[in-house]
């Protein structure tokens, strides 16, 4: 019995633990990945379009830009500190009260002696192997997927 709990603890953890970690590593930068992509096609238009390119040069220098360039440094600060925050406040106390919940399980199989089977074992591994196919699912797939064309996303911005 106590070895399933341990297993149930330790799949609610590492749940915790890879959702957080996708999030914070992957999901939140996912949609700058996204804008560079799509500059793909500004890039061909400056090459292409000399006059184009300049306007372009122009505008980014700016003072508005620069205003915008800074607002946007202050935003992403507040936001980075805001979901840091809500990790801290919201989630760390759950995943310290499971990580508590392991030490006693962990702690209660060594001092009872018991063992952990094949079977028990077998299930950490399938746990694991989980998590890492959707890991795999997500390079694969997700991140390769085209949520919108180069020139429809263009269209969009200049119209």
């Amino acid at each position: 019995m106590t070895v399933e709990i341990l297993l149930n603890l330790f799949n609610i953890i590492t749940f915790f633990i890879a959702i957080i970690s996708f999030f914070w590593f992957v999901v939140s930068k996912q949609f700058n990945i996204i804008i560079v992509e799509k500059l793909g096609i500004f890039i061909s238009l400056c090459k292409k379009d000399e006059t184009f390119k300049e306007n372009i040069h122009n505008y980014l220098k700016s003072e508005y830009v620069k205003y915008i360039y800074y607002s946007a440094n202050i935003h992403e600060q507040n936001r980075n500190s805001y979901n840091y925050d809500l990790l801290t406040n919201e989630l760390f106390p759950y995943l310290y009260v499971l990580i508590i919940l392991i030490v006693i399980n962990i702690f209660y199989i060594i001092y009872k002696r018991i063992t952990i089977n094949k079977n028990d074992l077998l299930l950490f591994i399938l746990m694991f192997l989980g998590f890492f196919t959707e890991v795999i699912f997500y390079f694969v797939v997700i991140n390769e997927w085209k949520y919108v064309g180069d020139f429809e996303l263009l269209l969009l911005v200049l119209a």
